[in-house]
């Protein structure tokens, strides 16, 4: 059980051996001097200085109602939930003996949903569910804590903060960059380029160390996509934070709990959690930076400066060696930019908050652990740890290149009552396909879909791992029942999309294909249409692109040159302006 525990709180990203840290110097440089607490206990408590009102009018367009129901927004949803009844049922009862002090109208019931991970922090979604990994269950070390943090996520929902959602959507599609990044970087890794002869193409090399790359890229890119969508918390208004700080101390402490004790033990905890995921970021720009660079030699980096290229791909490859490489990717570490003040400072704020809030209060209060110890004794939660624990050093097996070791301790998992978790599955099935055992992948994720918190991702993942394999027919019919269960529109087409685009092109079915990505160019969301447009462009396979008939191209090419026209923010204006575009993405810094 120690080493599981261990292994739980570093969630398992260890990439090519590479740990950055951040000083606590560095993080507390960051904050300007004077910048003081924002809620004034002087006025009373928080709970009590909240205008349900204001609350009301915010909400009451319904912008924040609609944007809780989106599909990325509702934790139901969430692939890497776990159903833990008995432990869902504690917290549960924790978080509505907090709730029933807040006297304004709820609008939405608080939801707990557990999740298959290491990382101490959980997370409020505008749906009114709290995320909470295992490992917060594993760490905090008093039902103060635990209550405390809670109450922190519950008061973001309770004050209307999803309400503006700019913030919230704007993080999301970085995250969603972040991702097209890596899977940028992962398609030039197998392409090289050759100079022979003055001219410049492209060619897949060495298939079998281009298939053991492309499964680690696809390991770091399930990881990060973990990390920016859903760990790295929503882009709150530092005033925000401080409400949910003060808000959290009055509910707590109302039915009974130390909220200063557990505050304070909770500040420390996230941010070394916070450091973590920071850290674990830096670590896969180093590896994104490796793994790109690998794909330019000196000799092709050359053939592509002196330009010449006549496909998308060679464009790409030569305009990312003129605008990304010598730049690197400092995309991740800028995405975990520091927001919240230093844990000493938090702790400052808030006790100055609770003197004059609560002029009367005993300094003196016992913390407790009745309700954690039970909770942990529990089978449930011991074979959830062991569970989680196996997923995440299967994780660490993949991210190496190990994929015979990740099946060994995937197996570890599949063994507990959580076997048949989609979760598990999911993860399962990932590992089989990058063992090329495409039969076996199918299998898992075809059972996965069967359970009811299957998530939309899982079907994307099933989708894409039967193009990889060639069984065009049979990813249709996967898409087809994922539209079936999740509908049309947010949930169902848009995801699927892309891979509609690139199956299309693949079986011949040009004006099918531009179809789909006029469909897509539709919508007018900047992530979609990049995924969109890389996949009629085809980066993975020059061939298939060079391959279509000269009006098609043109098609495509006019497709996305309309969709900016129209005012469509997706960074795309033709192919061209497409590969400037996504080399332009390699350089982003914020």
């Amino acid at each position: 059980m120690t080493s599981s525990l261990h292994r739980l709180t570093v969630l398992g990203l260890a990439i090519a051996a590479v740990s950055v840290g951040t000083p606590a110097a560095a993080q507390l440089g960051r904050f300007l001097p004077g910048r003081g607490y924002s809620v004034d206990g002087e006025r009373g408590s928080m709970l009590s200085q909240v205008d349900p009102a204001e609350i009301s009018q915010r909400l009451g367009s319904g912008t924040g109602l609609a944007f809780a129901d989106e599909a990325g927004n509702r934790g139901e949803h969430h692939g890497l939930r776990l159903r833990m009844p008995q432990t869902e049922a504690a917290i549960a009862a924790m978080i509505q003996q907090m709730d029933t002090v807040w006297p304004h109208d709820p609008r939405r019931p608080v939801q707990v949903h557990i999740l298959a991970s290491g990382f101490y922090a959980p997370t409020a979604l505008p749906d009114g569910s709290i995320l909470v990994p295992l490992g917060l269950l594993i760490q905090v070390e008093t039902d103060d804590e635990l209550a405390y943090i809670l109450a922190h996520e519950m008061s973001h929902v309770r004050l209307g903060h999803f309400a503006d959602d700019q913030g919230f959507r704007q993080q999301r599609q970085t995250g969603q960059r972040l991702g097209q990044a890596y899977s940028i970087a992962a398609t030039l890794y197998q392409m090289r380029a050759d100079a022979s002869g003055g001219g410049f193409r492209t060619y897949q090399a060495d298939p079998a160390q281009a298939e053991r790359e492309r499964a680690r890229a696809a390991a770091a890119a399930n990881a990060l996509n973990v990390m920016v969508n859903v760990f790295a918390e929503p882009a709150w208004a530092r005033s925000q934070e401080d409400q949910a700080d003060a808000l959290a101390f009055d509910l707590s402490e109302a039915v009974g709990f130390n909220g200063l004790a557990g505050a304070d033990s909770a500040f420390g905890r996230m941010e070394a959690d916070f450091d973590l995921r920071r850290s674990t970021a830096v670590a896969m720009e180093a590896q994104l930076n490796e793994t790109a660079q690998e794909a330019l030699t000196e000799s092709n980096l050359a053939a592509a400066l002196n330009g010449g290229a006549g496909s998308v791909v060679e464009g790409l490859l030569g305009s990312f060696a003129r605008r990304g490489a010598r730049r690197g990717f400092q995309l991740a570490s800028g995405y975990f930019g520091q927001r919240h003040r230093p844990p000493e400072a938090r702790s400052e704020g808030l006790s100055t908050y609770a003197d004059e809030a609560y002029p009367d209060r005993s300094g003196f209060m016992d913390t407790r652990d009745t309700a954690l110890l039970e909770m942990r004794a529990s089978n449930e939660f011991q074979q959830a740890v062991i569970a989680v624990d196996a997923m995440q050093a299967a994780q660490e097996r993949r991210l190496a290149g190990d994929v015979q070791g990740a099946l060994v301790e995937i197996s570890r998992a599949q063994a507990t009552s959580f076997g048949r978790a989609p979760a598990i599955l999911n993860a399962a099935a990932a590992i089989h396909a990058d063992a090329g055992d495409f039969d076996e992948a199918d299998r898992l994720y075809s059972q996965a879909h069967t359970q009811d918190d299957d998530s939309l991702e899982g079907h994307v993942a099933h989708v894409q791992m039967l193009m990889r394999a060639g069984r065009r027919d049979r990813a249709r019919q996967v898409i087809q029942q994922g539209a079936d269960r999740y509908g049309g529109g947010e949930l169902g087409e848009k995801a699927f999309l892309p891979s509609l685009i690139a199956i299309s092109l693949l079986d011949g079915e040009e004006q099918q294909g531009i179809r789909y990505l006029q469909r897509c160019m539709a919508y007018a969301e900047e992530s979609l249409s990049r995924d969109c447009t890389i996949a009629a462009t085809s980066p993975g396979d020059p061939q298939r692109y060079d391959s279509l008939s000269p009006e098609a191209r043109f098609e495509i090419d006019q497709t996305v040159r309309t969709n900016r026209t129209a005012g469509a923010d997706t960074g795309f204006g033709g192919l061209g302006d497409a590969v400037n575009s996504i080399s332009n993405l390699f350089g982003r810094t914020n």
